[in-house]
């Protein structure tokens, strides 16, 4: 009868948190959101992990930008959208959770899974973009998109925009 579908099991009790466990738990996550603001929840795990709140456990990882899938789908995205434009001249950068971040920035790293059939040639462990705090990563694609703006057009229009936006708020108020 040991094949029966409909046989009992035993149970498997977890160890539940004690109260001064979670009040630990809940600073970390309020702290995370107060300096990420604002921030996905993968990315408050990530700083709640860094902060030793959370044990880093393979079970809370899922969906990785640097692993096999990540960088497979990188290149993949390039393809298509060069198959657009087959002429014209098309660059990519990869700008964010690179080699060289995961070291700079200490990323919280995660084995990668050998059940990918795209891990066979890929080096080192698995790095989620939500291991980036969401302030670099937003100071990351801003560099990476202001190496291409006029620095004088930039800063004009940034004067506009903050006086546009205090004539708003006056009208806003007269009302």
């Amino acid at each position: 009868m040991k094949d029966d579908p409909y046989r009992s099991s035993p149970l498997q009790r977890r160890k539940r948190p004690t109260l001064a466990e979670l009040a630990d738990l809940d600073a970390a996550i309020v702290h995370a959101v107060a300096t990420e603001t604002p921030v996905t929840v993968r990315g408050v795990y990530y700083r709640v992990v860094s902060a030793g709140a959370v044990e880093k456990t393979e079970k809370g990882y899922q969906l990785g930008d640097h692993d096999p899938s990540g960088v497979d789908a990188w290149r993949s995205f390039g393809e298509r959208v060069r198959a657009f434009a087959p002429g014209a001249a098309v660059e990519f950068e990869r700008i964010a959770v690179t080699p060289e971040q995961i070291a700079l920035y200490g990323l919280l790293t995660r084995p990668t899974k050998s059940t990918d059939s795209r891990s066979a040639g890929f080096l080192g462990e698995s790095v989620e973009v939500d291991a980036i705090p969401a302030s670099t990563l937003r100071g990351i694609v801003r560099s990476a998109i202001e190496q291409h703006v006029d620095p004088e057009a930039l800063r004009l229009t940034r004067l506009a925009e903050d006086s546009e936006r205090d004539v708003l708020l006056r009208m806003a108020g007269a009302q």
